[in-house]
């Protein structure tokens, strides 16, 4: 989703709040300031405003420009073009003859847009390796005449996603992260694994041993509380191994508790959780770049 069609606006605290330029600007300006990023927002060029032909009226642009604001902000005219001059001689907007624009919006369109190019790039390449899954199921099939032919063809079912790379908001990732978190429970020195290859085996638990995840969430719960299990289940592929002694030995109320008590949940909270982190992560990562690239130009 491009972020002008975003219902929010990412707004920087920290930077609105120690904003050396920005705190040498007046009360009025901070609130002219802040009305202005709603209005760029909401525009076609993402951080910019184009000066129409008809707010033209002076060969002064911050006159012209407020002639173009001061009916889209409760403020009146004196104010918003006192504001715009303090902001753009502090460098916090640039105001050009044609265009009011901010650096930081701008940029944050540009980043976006490579992240949506490369999230169309990952979706191309998940199309294609499903394309390639399908025509490999139909090929085992109709090759499938013997029984050693139907032997090999359960090989190269199961091996067919090996080669695959999951994205990290993939289910088969987060089972994956999700059992690694169950067992550091029970021994915080356990060595991070691969999760790609761990995620492989997910895969194969979900499309060909047909086990949903919710179900596979509930057995990770039950088989690392289990006093012998949980010393036992220490990968994804000895899960996948175990899985159907694991599920006849569960307690049968641990089944409906998967239904009526929200187990269910604990995975998809995982889930959630990773994703939040990963925000987070990218958030403190652009205002640290956008910090070191402010110091190099002060």
């Amino acid at each position: 989703m491009a972020l002008r069609d975003q219902p929010y606006l990412p707004l920087y605290i920290q930077d609105l709040l120690t904003d050396e330029k920005l705190i040498l600007c007046s009360a009025e300006a901070h609130g002219v300031y802040l009305r202005l990023l709603c209005l760029l927002h909401k525009q076609n060029k993402y951080g910019k405003i184009q000066l129409k032909n008809k707010f033209k009226h002076s060969l002064d642009k911050f006159k012209n420009f407020t002639s173009l604001l001061v009916k889209q902000m409760p403020f009146d005219f004196v104010v918003i073009e006192k504001s715009l001059r303090e902001l753009s001689d502090e460098d916090v907007i640039q105001i050009s003859e044609k265009e009011l624009a901010q650096k930081r919006m701008i940029k944050d369109e540009k980043l976006s847009s490579i992240r949506a190019r490369v999230g169309q790039k990952g979706g191309k390449k998940t199309a294609e390796n499903i394309k390639k899954l399908a025509k490999a199921k139909s090929t085992a099939k109709h090759t499938a005449n013997t029984e050693n032919e139907n032997e090999n063809e359960n090989k190269d079912i199961n091996n067919i996603n090996d080669g695959v790379k999951f994205s990290d908001d993939s289910i088969e990732i987060f089972t994956a992260k999700y059992l690694y978190g169950k067992i550091l429970q029970n021994d915080p020195g356990f060595k991070k694994p691969d999760f790609q290859k761990w995620a492989v085996h997910i895969e194969k638990l979900i499309r060909i041993d047909k086990r949903d995840p919710e179900t596979i969430g509930t057995v990770i719960d039950w088989c690392q509380s289990d006093q012998f299990w949980k010393g036992n289940i220490l990968s994804t592929s000895k899960l996948r191994d175990k899985f159907p002694q694991l599920y006849a030995k569960m307690p049968k109320h641990r089944h409906l508790s998967s239904k009526t008590q929200g187990n269910v949940q604990n995975i998809k909270e995982a889930m959630e959780e990773l994703r939040n982190e990963r925000r987070n992560n990218e958030r403190r990562d652009d205002e640290r770049r956008y910090d070191e690239r402010r110091d190099e130009t002060t």
